[in-house]
């Protein structure tokens, strides 16, 4: 599905230049559940970010279903990512001014679905994290780990070929991380093909792969037996 080829990226930060990213060489297949760890400032957020191409790379080749995305523009980089991912971050990033529904509802606008459309589709998701209850509600009415349940609907709105997690259970209880987790390792034997970075040891095992970083690098790759 994806493939990563010496993959590098640095940041210039004034009086320092930090290599975030260092020949970084990764697969994931369809379907896979891979948990991203490491110690602070080991690179992981980056990676994510750009398999999400939320930033690119330095250096290397993103190979994306068997096509080079390293030439692409950024009109047509922004088209894939809406098209093939779905995000969910530690901070929740919804918009408070808007409701739940509004919330889940607004990435389906600029995929040019028609409104009524839209509504259903947006009850829909939140139904199926559990929210029909809370559909009205604004952020600033809902728990950490109801905001993260809309975020998570939201992240499916346009039925993306993977999920990219960063820290999502981070800034939550730890029974309210674990529904989180739960709703997670659900759509992932659904099929969804999940990245999600963790610090958590515990959370890290929960998938059927885990890619530890340090110093940019992979320092290892492994699968859970069968």
């Amino acid at each position: 599905m994806i493939t990563l080829e010496r993959i590098a990226k640095t940041y210039d930060l004034g009086s320092a230049t930090v290599e975030a990213l260092v020949q970084v060489d990764l697969s994931i297949e369809r379907g896979e559940f891979v948990t991203v760890m490491g110690p602070s400032g080991s690179g992981k957020s980056t990676l994510l970010h750009i398999l999400g191409i939320l930033d690119t790379a330095d250096a290397g080749i993103y190979t994306l279903e068997g096509h080079d995305l390293t030439t692409l523009g950024d009109r047509e980089l922004s088209r894939i990512r809406n098209e093939h991912f779905g995000f969910v971050f530690q901070s929740f990033n919804l918009f408070n001014e808007f409701s739940a529904l509004e919330n889940v509802m607004f990435p389906l606008m600029y995929a040019g679905m028609r409104g009524p459309e839209r509504r259903d589709r947006a009850e829909e998701l939140l139904s199926s994290v559990g929210l029909d209850h809370r559909m009205g509600h604004y952020p600033n009415m809902l728990s950490g780990g109801e905001q993260q349940r809309v975020a998570i609907a939201r992240a499916l709105a346009n039925d993306p070929t993977l999920i990219l997690a960063d820290e999502p259970t981070g800034n939550l209880p730890s029974e309210k991380g674990e529904e989180i987790l739960t709703i997670l390792e659900s759509l992932n034997r659904d099929g969804v093909t999940i990245v999600m970075v963790t610090h958590d040891d515990e959370l890290g095992q929960r998938g059927s792969r885990c890619v530890r970083l340090r110093d940019g690098r992979i320092e290892s790759d492994t699968r859970k037996a069968a």
